[in-house]
């Protein structure tokens, strides 16, 4: 069986498999272990056996653990609220220190022995002293990441202007930069106010025009045994 999850209840859901036997309903909390670290995910929909062809970026990206026993779920609450209060203090921190810096995310794990600081920067912050208080308020390991714009507004994805979920999140391999030739090419005369995506950048979808993009947006299929 196969099921679509939300990782931590954000960006566009991706496919896992169930141990054998097993099967959810939209909406369920379902542990999974992502970059070697335990989560918690979220059914996007019910399970479902896998179609005898589907596109690469369909294939199920490994298995799910388990579906969460109620002291899972505990545990889910606990890190859910870690990671908010998390944030709040990082911004909080990184503001009284002058760092120019947007603090966008707050990722820990089920174990507690990690969280890692997902943040948004026009130039290079140095935040030795910030992981220190990090570290020093939460006990555990505290990891910095710096994300361009375009990589931020993946992540967490969202709606575009057209009223469906934004490119970069859906079928895109990776958020790439447009010039401003390409977005005169696909809508010439229109202001650069509107063609703005919710990153701040020009919209990738603007790039489609020249045919740079037409890989991304025909995935191979792939024959499943």
């Amino acid at each position: 069986m196969i099921v679509r999850l939300l990782i931590r209840d954000i960006g566009e859901p991706v496919s896992h498999t169930l141990p054998d036997g097993v099967t959810t309903q939209a909406g369920d909390t379902v542990l999974v272990e992502v970059d070697g670290m335990i989560t918690y995910a979220t059914t996007a929909g019910p399970s479902f056996n896998p179609p005898e062809v589907m596109s690469c970026c369909q294939r199920p990206r490994g298995p799910a653990l388990r579906v969460a026993t109620p002291e899972d779920m505990d545990r889910v609450a606990f890190l859910r609220q870690r990671e908010r209060d998390a944030r709040v203090f990082c911004q909080e921190r990184a503001d009284a220190m002058g760092l120019d810096m947007r603090v966008t995310d707050m990722e820990g794990n089920l174990s507690g022995n990690n969280l890692t600081c997902y943040f948004v920067a026009d130039q290079r912050v140095d935040f030795r002293q910030l992981v220190r208080d990090m570290g020093g308020r939460f006990h555990c390991h505290v990891l910095m990441r710096q994300v361009p714009a375009r990589e931020q507004a993946r992540r967490v994805c969202g709606i575009g202007p057209c009223g469906r979920t934004l490119c970069c999140s859906s079928f895109m391999g990776k958020p790439r930069g447009v010039t401003s030739q390409e977005a005169r090419k696909s809508a010439p005369g229109v202001a650069h106010s509107k063609l703005t995506g919710t990153c701040g950048k020009l919209m990738c979808c603007l790039a489609f025009e020249s045919g740079d993009e037409e890989a991304d947006r025909q995935p191979a299929l792939v024959q499943i045994p």
